[in-house]
């Protein structure tokens, strides 16, 4: 009989872009599905949020949308019902920003535990991505079980064993904790449990962006642009920019941000600036104050929190053609193009070329996106991981 490891050792050397790791490290065991159905099938109301246990995957950036979402969630329980707040992190990613969860989120009562077996009975538990539902799966101290899905992580894989893997957790039972109606109805069919879906917050402090006054002599272009994550269409982006920059000139200034594209940023014209992953409010807020256009692609059906933040910031977004994001924002608000190349650049030639039109679609979409705010939005997140 060949053992797993010489079948992970076989598929390594002769596949190497195939892996049995994540199906030997993620299992439900029969036992755990059943304690875990004793939880997740009673409907409990709670009074309040004494704890909740967050089962996070490991932490880079502690300005990323997905964290900032949770510390921004487990913020307003903290200040408004006491709650204490359990981060289940299997590295120390999280406890190496410590000092700036102190410094950004005050008022959040939280400690960070590496060991599942030592936390404590909780209020609720929320599982965060889908490996983390393994760990919910095995955590039964809780009154509630939740799943935050900000995107359909399914999609982050080819169709075939890793996605079936992720989809295999939409069945455990947990209530759905969604930011996209697509999202929700996905989640739902497959979990057959009710799924919420709270309207996201953009950084507020963006809007002294609107005031400022953008140069009339160059036309400012902010490009998301991160290769680590092919949902958000890079390929694409990078080589219809290069062209578009090209066409347009040196009238046109062309700022790629996400991540650090240096190795690569040889291959671009001159008009095109390289600043990669913005460490600071202060250089973001000095970009988008003096950018015209925003473009930023996601694939699959969610909107961005950049996507958010350029709207906010007074840069008219340009966006793919996308089903969750076009809910929110009309074609009268934001620009749409196709995420193909040969159909892009036409697009985006014609569009860059009338900032007329823009500085209609930044009014437009002003009113807009005051929606998009966590002081109204956490208070009714909150009433449903209490009723829900």
């Amino acid at each position: 009989m060949i053992s797993k490891k010489s079948i992970a050792e076989f598929l390594e050397c002769f596949f190497p872009s195939r892996k049995l790791k994540p199906f030997e490290l993620f299992q439900a065991e029969s036992e755990s599905l059943v304690l875990n159905k004793s939880v997740v099938e009673k409907r409990v109301k709670l009074e309040i949020i004494d704890s909740v246990a967050w089962f996070l995957p490991s932490v880079g950036n502690h300005r990323a949308g997905g964290i900032v979402t949770i510390l921004k969630i487990a913020e307003y329980l903290s200040a408004n019902f006491g709650t204490q707040n359990y981060f289940v992190i299997r590295d120390n990613s999280l406890g190496q920003i410590a000092s700036k969860l102190d410094l950004n989120y005050p008022n959040l009562r939280y400690e960070i535990i590496e060991n599942l077996n030592k936390v404590p009975s909780c209020s609720l538990g929320v599982c965060t991505f889908w490996t983390t539902a393994f760990d919910l799966l095995e955590f039964n101290r809780c009154k509630k079980k939740f799943y935050l899905l900000q995107d359909d992580e399914r999609t982050f894989y080819n169709r075939g064993s890793m996605f079936e893997l992720v989809e295999s957790t939409y069945r455990f039972g947990f209530t759905g904790l969604t930011n996209s109606f697509s999202i929700s109805e996905v989640y739902s069919k497959i979990s057959q449990k009710p799924s919420y879906v709270y309207t996201p917050g953009m950084n507020e402090s963006l809007s002294s962006c609107r005031f400022e006054r953008r140069g009339d002599v160059s036309t400012n272009v902010v490009v998301y642009a991160r290769p680590s994550h092919s949902r958000n269409c890079f390929e694409s982006l990078f080589t219809a920019i290069s062209k578009v920059a090209k066409i347009l000139g040196d009238d046109y200034r062309f700022f790629f941000v996400g991540e650090d594209l240096h190795k690569i940023k040889g291959k671009l014209p001159s008009n095109c600036i390289v600043l990669g992953d913005l460490d600071s409010e202060s250089k973001i807020k000095e970009l988008y104050a003096k950018c015209h256009f925003g473009i930023s692609f996601i694939s699959t059906p969610t909107i961005t929190y950049h996507q958010l933040d350029l709207i906010q910031a007074g840069v008219c977004l340009i966006a793919n053609y996308n089903k969750e994001l076009m809910r929110k924002f009309s074609e009268e608000e934001v620009y749409y193009v196709s995420p193909v190349f040969h159909e892009m650049v036409p697009e985006l030639v014609k569009i860059l070329s009338d900032r007329g039109r823009a500085k209609t679609k930044v009014e437009r979409s002003k009113e807009r996106i005051k929606y998009y705010n966590w002081n109204d939005n956490l208070s009714e997140i909150a009433a449903f991981l209490k009723d829900g």
